[in-house]
């Protein structure tokens, strides 16, 4: 079993896990139109959006968001960032394509001809999530961003738990960030998969999803810390059965496998 003893997040729901569960308990405002970018279809297929959110324009706003989920976690495990063993502290992020309206502008000015600032390039050399947050901690241990679409926080999370149980590290900062982008938003309404009104996953009446962004961290440790534990990763398994772009094997191989191996 791997202690989980910090939690954090920001979301549209709220920009700390107890203002997020509040919203959540209350029954909080529903999804709405993109204000993030533009497109034909913002009005017909809302979304959550992290409102009234600023973060430092030299970095991409997904790490943003993670190293605001990041302070919470810390202080949530009862860690200042000096209390961290630099070289035993690792950081595994999942992602997907947060950085898209960053390339756009950077492609849109490339197109109008002309030699484009490069700003959007240092973002996003300076921005790979979990470089971010190791190199904002001053942390030297294992580091990678994990990309496995939908399942990239969860991964993230089963590999950090690896990564202590294999004793590479005492401490493992895990979780997923991303932000909006019309890359997703619009690959998701072509896919038709989106939902014109709020998502009813439990409905048999639903329509499909609603896309929104944020970020989630736990800090994960090794059992003799004896830190006070919320919660356990107790297994772990990943599979890809290869069946279709979009769809999983209609007899659930892959999720048999994931599922035997954790």
């Amino acid at each position: 079993m791997i202690p989980v003893t910090g939690l954090g997040c920001v979301c549209a729901a709220g920009k700390s896990l107890p203002a997020c569960l509040g919203t959540l308990f209350a029954g909080g405002p529903g999804p709405a139109p993109a204000t993030r970018f533009a497109s034909g279809h913002a009005a017909s297929y809302p979304v959550f959006e992290v409102l009234d959110f600023e973060s430092d324009p030299r970095r991409l706003r997904t790490s943003g968001l993670l190293l605001h989920a990041a302070r919470e976690a810390l202080l949530d495990a009862g860690l200042a960032p000096e209390d961290l063993p630099r070289a035993r502290t690792g950081v595994i992020i999942g992602t997907t394509v947060g950085c898209a309206l960053n390339d756009e502008a950077f492609c849109r000015a490339y197109r109008a001809g002309g030699h484009p600032g490069l700003e959007p390039m240092e973002r996003i050399l300076r921005s790979n999530p979990a470089e971010a947050l190791a190199r904002e901690l001053g942390l030297t241990g294992p580091c990678q961003t994990v990309v496995n679409a939908c399942s990239s926080g969860t991964d993230a999370i089963g590999l950090g738990a690896s990564w202590i149980r294999a004793g590479l590290c005492d401490i493992v900062l895990a979780g997923g960030a991303d932000e909006l982008s019309r890359i997703t938003f619009n690959g998701f309404i072509s896919l038709k998969i989106t939902s014109e009104e709020a998502c009813r996953p439990f409905d048999r009446d639903r329509q499909g999803l609603n896309l929104g962004e944020g970020a989630a961290l736990l800090v994960l440790e090794a059992p003799a810390t004896r830190r006070r534990a919320r919660s356990f990763v107790l297994g772990y398994g990943s599979s890809c059965d290869a069946y279709h772009p979009t769809a999983p094997s209609p007899g659930g191989a892959g999720l048999r496998r994931a599922l035997a191996e954790a």
